[in-house]
């Protein structure tokens, strides 16, 4: 029988194998990935970098995650003397470009107007894309889906431009549906001429629904437009009348008074008692389905026009609304295909 001494000091060799052996078996063992408190169990742990939406206005909608900067031209910043103030508000991505919206004050017979300035980041030298509101005072301002649209055009390579026009919560003064107020649009061709990033002598319109009306009236008093296209304009109030009679009453009655003793103020928002005096290509575009300005409008003007040999061309959607906002795609191609035939001649 073996001593004491000696079971103790085999009972420690046998305790010393067993540990040397445990750490050689985990020596062996691969090394655990260190934990980072932002990765998930997924593996998306690290937060996307991309440039975002800076809101300075909720009208502009929420902050783009899929902003990115593309990386051809130099960055140039807007300016233009004629141009009270300038924010940059908001950066986006557009079919990989990235886009830049600027909030503008300017002055328009003394009033301070406000608008928007929506261009690609990098680059200059750009044609000026002037995009006339639709609606009266509070209702049609530009705003997120009009933004949206904006930044769409300044993806195509223009500098783009808009205005909300006289008399809402934005400016001051009174709207007065293409009177004074097409003073404002007028100023805007204007900044867009003097702009340090265009082509001054690049210009063209885009009018939706009033903003169509307007765009007429400019081509009867400027020369600096190179083509308009107009989508759901009307060309003859008493047309409108006919389909919504609330209308003459609750919005024209009041702004113009009776429309037989002020004749001429109906006629001057009326387009088609002066077609001979427009001198541009118009497209215009319209929806069978408007329930706001009949489609008529758009079949009579672009007859009138025909007959005086004056250059245009007219599309009616079939089921198109009022914005053809079914036809978006479409709508879209159009006008800049449009645009692109008479900026390139």
């Amino acid at each position: 029988m073996l001593k004491p001494e000696s079971q103790k000091q085999i009972s420690q060799c046998i305790s010393l194998l067993l540990l040397t052996a445990l750490a050689l078996c985990l020596g062996c063992l691969p090394n655990p990935e260190p934990f980072t408190p932002n990765q998930s169990a997924t593996g998306e742990g690290q937060k996307d970098q991309l440039e975002t939406e800076q809101l300075a206005d909720p009208a502009i909608g929420e902050p783009d995650s899929n902003s990115i900067s593309d990386s051809s031209g130099e960055v140039v910043s807007p300016t233009s003397p004629l141009l009270e103030d300038i924010k940059l508000v908001s950066t986006n991505a557009e079919d990989g470009i990235t886009i830049e919206t600027y909030a503008i004050t300017y002055k328009s017979d003394g009033l301070l107007i406000k608008g928007y300035l929506v261009k690609p980041q990098k680059g200059d030298n750009f044609p000026v894309f002037i995009y006339n509101r639709p609606g009266k005072g509070d209702k049609g301002l530009h705003g997120k889906t009009s933004l949206k649209l904006q930044r769409t055009f300044a993806s195509n390579g223009y500098l783009v431009l808009s205005t909300q026009l006289r008399g809402n919560k934005h400016t001051e003064g009174i709207d007065e549906m293409g009177g004074k107020d097409l003073n404002d649009i007028l100023q805007l061709i204007e900044i867009g001429k003097t702009l340090n990033c265009v082509q001054p002598d690049k210009i063209v319109m885009y009018g939706l629904s009033r903003g169509g009306v307007n765009a007429y009236q400019v081509s009867r008093v400027s020369d600096d437009i190179k083509a308009f296209a107009v989508v759901g304009s009307s060309i003859d109030l008493r047309i409108d009348f006919s389909l919504r009679p609330k209308l003459y009453k609750s919005v024209y009655r009041k702004l113009l008074g009776d429309s037989v003793k002020n004749r001429a103020a109906y006629e001057a928002r009326s387009p088609r008692y002066w077609v001979d005096e427009i001198n541009e290509p118009f497209l215009i575009l319209h929806g069978d389905a408007d329930k706001i300005v009949p489609v008529k409008n758009a079949s009579i003007m672009a007859n009138t026009m025909k007959a005086n040999g004056q250059p245009h061309k007219l599309k009616i959607f079939k089921k198109g609304d009022h914005n053809l906002s079914n036809f978006l795609n479409e709508r879209n191609a159009l006008i800049l295909d449009w645009f692109a035939k008479y900026l390139n001649e």
